[in-house]
């Protein structure tokens, strides 16, 4: 199925300047296009926790496995890649954090699935 998004911009414009966020844009597109929208909002999900609690050994990675069932019997739902990146997303900038949910929120609004 084909995306098309009519006012989301490319993820730089809401986050940029680190390597864990090019690496974010070489794999799965400038406007996330190539991540399904399940793992999108377990991504926004898991950094919401992950800033949510005030610890400083606490990781995005230990975020997104205390979300309700992130994995389903032998369902992963999130996709591998992005799940193998959390690691590296964990070294953001608090400002850019903010900035991928803020592309995140962008990508899930206005993206539309065209047949």
């Amino acid at each position: 199925m084909t995306t098309f998004s009519t006012s989301c911009k490319p993820l730089p414009f809401y986050a940029d300047g680190e390597t864990p966020l090019e690496a974010l844009v070489d794999k799965f597109g400038s406007r996330l296009e190539h991540l399904d929208k399940r793992s999108k909002f377990l991504l926004l999900s898991s950094i919401a926790f992950y800033a949510a609690v005030d610890n400083d050994g606490y990781t995005l990675d230990d975020a997104y496995c205390d979300l309700p069932n992130p994995v389903c019997g032998s369902e992963v739902l999130m996709n591998n890649e992005l799940q193998d990146m959390l690691e590296s997303l964990n070294t953001l900038s608090a400002d850019n954090l903010l900035g991928l949910c803020e592309a995140l929120i962008s990508q899930l609004r206005y993206t539309k699935e065209m047949a």
